[in-house]
């Protein structure tokens, strides 16, 4: 898919990642035909384990749910974070 989980050391991390993507991401030049490029971002805080290289558990699968209610060009980040 199109989809990326990325993890960090501290929520704060996290959050300062998804603001700096989200302004390079909308300075940048995308050619005419793609139009602008919108991404949706989720952030969640939990531990989680990694079974041959996928993170399981539930706060991965929160994760996920929080990015797939955005809308693009959002962060959305959860009361835990």
């Amino acid at each position: 898919g199109d989809a990326f989980f990325f993890s960090f050391p501290t929520a704060a991390d996290a959050v300062h990642f998804a603001i700096e993507a989200q302004l390079v991401l909308a300075k940048y030049s995308w050619p005419e035909v793609a139009g602008k490029i919108r991404v949706r971002m989720g952030i969640h805080t939990g531990d989680v384990a990694v079974l041959d290289g996928d993170y399981q558990g539930t706060p991965a699968n929160l994760a996920k749910g929080i990015t797939d209610a955005g809308l693009g060009g959002e962060v959305l980040i959860s009361s835990a974070t």
